[in-house]
């Protein structure tokens, strides 16, 4: 399970929130999580963080990297 923590409030770049106050969102791929992240990001959320089994996590810029990467298809 692949758990996603986003906001729509906006915050400073640098300022990361605790994750308790952001909204959190479970797909059950990273995949999926990452097609969910780009679509609120498109739509003006912000997405701080994906994290996955085993502590796998991917930060905001990598987040919003991958989509941008994804966009450029």
């Amino acid at each position: 399970m692949y758990a996603l923590y986003c906001t729509d409030i906006p915050r400073p770049t640098q300022q990361m929130p605790e994750l308790r106050n952001l909204t959190t969102v479970n797909f059950p791929s990273k995949d999926a999580a990452l097609i969910a992240a780009c679509e609120l990001i498109e739509s003006g959320a912000t997405v701080w963080r994906i994290k996955g089994p085993a502590d796998e996590v991917m930060e905001r810029a990598e987040i919003e990297l991958r989509c941008l990467q994804r966009s450029l298809r």
